[in-house]
């Protein structure tokens, strides 16, 4: 069985109420385990690249630098992780997030005014913001804006809380499909399907589903668990920070369908066999083929400084 080798949706503590552990800690962890590259996609922000960094140079280890952006579409709002393939995708990410965070819209780039809100936000979304005003994560940016700036830029179809995984549960497969076509238009063989580690009831059905589906889609799929805190024992803690974004109690928490436990820094061996028995580890900012070499990106896929 293959061992993956890339952890590749990957959010710190600075990712608001979604995140228990430092990049430090998460780039360490990973080192331990025996990975060899990390991609960060925080939510809304690329404030833990310089931390990354530091740690990856320390430890030996590649690292990307991506974010996590909340894109609304005619369906909902849903998380995109996305990774700076070089440094001009790096700039773009930076961009795009200025712009979810009600910034304004670059001069001469394409996608219409920045200005937005998070009114009729999905509170099982990682912002959480359900409603109201904009939270500390930001508000969200549209598909236009994507598309303006996508230059650059790899895309995964996002996890348990994707676009994907929320209307094939819906059973709303016709919209499923054609959500997927949009955003494989805007990075054309810049985009992903990302398959989770499968620790829930029905989700080694889901991602035997999402198999096919990248297949007919003729797109490749890349086993990319949802790591959200770096060891075990911090699952309490990750566990009230969602709390807290969610406008819960713990036991509140406890008593419903819990997905906690499954976000910690899982095993390469774990990691590969839980997505999908058949996917092979991959990065995409190092190849354009689902059965990529496991070699570094090259170090211009993120800033230095």
């Amino acid at each position: 069985m293959p061992r993956l080798e890339h952890l590749l949706d990957v959010h710190s503590f600075f990712s608001f109420g979604a995140g228990a552990s430092s990049p430090s800690r998460l780039v360490e962890q990973a080192k331990l385990m025996g990975y060899r590259h990390l991609a960060l996609t925080d939510v809304g922000g690329v404030y833990g690249a310089v931390e990354l960094h530091q740690a990856a140079r320390r430890h030996g280890i590649a690292v990307s630098t991506g974010a996590t952006a909340i894109v609304e579409t005619e369906l909902g709002r849903y998380p995109v992780p996305l990774i700076a393939e070089n440094r001009a995708g790096y700039a773009r990410i930076c961009e795009l997030m200025t712009i979810q965070h009600g910034g304004v819209e670059i001069p001469g780039r394409r996608g219409g005014s920045g200005a937005n809100s998070s009114n009729g936000g999905d509170p099982r979304s990682p912002t959480g913001t359900g409603g109201g005003s904009r939270d500390a994560d930001g508000g969200f940016v549209t598909i236009p804006m994507l598309e303006a700036h996508a230059e650059g830029v790899h895309a995964l179809s996002g996890g348990r809380d994707g676009f994907l995984t929320r209307l094939l549960t819906a059973r709303r497969y016709r919209e499923a499909r054609q959500l997927l076509e949009t955003f494989k238009g805007i990075f054309p063989q810049r985009f992903w399907l990302q398959l989770y580690a499968a620790r829930h009831p029905g989700d080694r059905k889901r991602a035997a589903y999402l198999r096919r589906l990248a297949r007919d889609a003729h797109l490749p799929a890349v086993a990319a668990p949802e790591v959200r805190y770096a060891t075990p024992e911090l699952m309490p803690l990750y566990d009230a920070l969602v709390c807290g974004r969610l406008g819960i109690t713990v036991d509140t928490r406890t008593r419903s369908a819990r997905r906690t436990t499954c976000r910690r820094s899982p095993t390469p061996s774990s990691a590969s066999s839980g997505a999908s028995a058949r996917s092979r580890c991959c990065c995409p900012t190092c190849s354009r083929t689902p059965r990529c070499s496991p070699s570094a990106p090259p170090s211009s896929c993120c800033p230095t400084g």
